[in-house]
């Protein structure tokens, strides 16, 4: 029999209230995935719990954990309406992407539209955001990228989707890990040439010998009003000093901090949440040779081989790729302040005092105050009002913006406010001198290795 000391009190907690989901489907012929319904559940509910268990007076969390039912989760009305909230927009969602089987999303799930779902060994989702014709005209026309970097999308049925690639991170094959490096140096200059940023580890992977860029939705985007001069500091592939190093370059060689997830300890047999702590980068950015993670820095001179390379064949070929820009219609990300500043203020609501006596509306609106917008907009009110609606219902907002127009607008298109900027002229700007600017560009990876 387990002490009750040795006992993982997260992983009891999150396999009881699996269980208590089991009865969530979309309908008799498809069901949500266990594995998110298992983390959204306890995700939204693991605060409530622990302060119960002591508000009860209760001294065996085993026991109390043991006898939760659906009627004592629902009588918790705030974390409830949370997880009502959730799920009726993955029905939704499904209903319009027309999923079959089991429904799995990754990632946030997002208010109004917005989430990507796991769909046959494809990755669906309605509407935006849809880049893949100018990124693949301009990859076409600098004839330098390797295909395999950048996966095929669909428009299907009036649903987008892109092809799943499977992690391929694996090799005793030293040459295979030469030709990786190399092919990734080759991506950088494209990346730097589409002002792309949220390039981080968790939105590259790894299939020998190319890195797969599987979202590049957060393209052409504006001029960051706190840090205006764009670099590759800005874009995730390489760490940023004083951080934590979440970059597509070396993000996972060290473990990191995590504040935005309730984690759950077990104290000498008592229940304890803990938000700092340290934990393993789950991503599939890095390459393993022979059994081992490859140290980046024997293979800078690659790197910045492949770098020169591409750079020299964009900066040739600059004329053709700004007529493309100019005339292909492009749907981007539009990120008006950065997911964790969302998810850290959900879950700051979710602490019953908190929740019991504030109203769910206006501590969203108190706490996005605080934190100023990435970019500027013509008017605040409208995107403030629809980032806190969301928010109140355990969701992270996601906006959208046509890369030739001011207009700011959620998956169903609806006008939430505008730039001040058009994306499309903040990259005319971007690429008046793009030698000069490639050229600081590589200065700075070379030194960040």
């Amino acid at each position: 029999m387990l002490l009750r000391s040795s006992i993982n009190y997260e992983r009891h907690l999150k396999d009881k209230l699996l269980e208590l989901s089991a009865y969530v489907n979309v309908d008799s012929s498809c069901k949500i995935d266990p594995s998110f319904l298992r983390e959204y559940y306890y995700k939204f509910y693991a605060q409530t719990l622990v302060y119960n268990f002591y508000v009860e007076k209760q001294d065996n969390f085993v026991e109390y954990v043991d006898s939760l039912s659906k009627e004592y989760l629902h009588s918790f009305k705030v974390p409830t309406s949370f997880v009502s909230a959730v799920l009726s927009q993955v029905f939704d969602d499904a209903k319009k992407l027309n999923l079959q089987n089991e429904v799995v999303p990754l990632g946030d799930v997002h208010y109004k539209g917005g989430t990507k779902y796991l769909n046959n060994k494809k990755i669906s989702f309605h509407n935006y955001p849809n880049y893949d014709t100018l990124v693949r005209t301009i990859a076409d026309i600098v004839n330098v990228i390797p295909v395999s970097c950048l996966p095929l999308q669909n428009n299907e049925s009036g649903a987008l989707s892109r092809e799943f690639i499977d992690v391929n991170n694996v090799t005793d094959d030293e040459k295979k890990v030469e030709e990786y490096f190399y092919n990734l140096g080759v991506v950088i200059p494209f990346l730097l040439l589409l002002r792309a940023i949220d390039v981080y580890a968790e939105n590259i992977l790894v299939n020998l010998p190319y890195p797969v860029l599987f979202d590049l939705e957060c393209i052409f985007t504006g001029v960051h009003e706190k840090d205006p001069n764009y670099s590759l500091f800005h874009t995730g592939i390489i760490k940023v000093p004083e951080n934590n190093d979440v970059s597509a370059l070396t993000g996972g060689m060290e473990q990191i901090y995590s504040y935005l997830h309730p984690s759950l300890h077990n104290e000498n047999g008592l229940p304890k949440i803990k938000w700092k702590i340290k934990s393993d980068l789950k991503a599939d950015n890095l390459v393993l040779l022979r059994g081992n993670y490859v140290d980046v820095t024997k293979y800078i001179d690659i790197l910045l081989k492949g770098f020169d390379c591409s750079s020299n064949q964009i900066s040739k070929r600059m004329a053709d790729v700004r007529k493309a820009v100019l005339e292909i219609p492009t749907y981007i990300r539009y990120i008006h302040r950065p997911t964790y500043i969302y998810s850290s203020r959900i879950q700051h609501y979710l602490f019953p005092n908190v929740y019991e006596t504030q109203d769910s509306i206006k501590f969203m609106r108190e706490g996005l105050q605080s934190h100023s917008p990435m970019f500027a907009v013509t008017e605040s009110e409208g995107i403030l009002n629809y980032e806190s609606e969301s928010m109140s219902k355990g969701m992270v907002p996601v906006f959208y913006n046509e890369i030739h127009s001011n207009d700011v607008f959620n998956s169903n298109g609806d006008l939430i406010t505008k730039n001040k900027v058009k994306p499309v002229d903040v990259w005319l700007s971007h690429i008046t001198n793009i030698e000069e600017f490639f050229y600081k560009q590589r200065k700075i990876l070379r030194d960040s290795i």
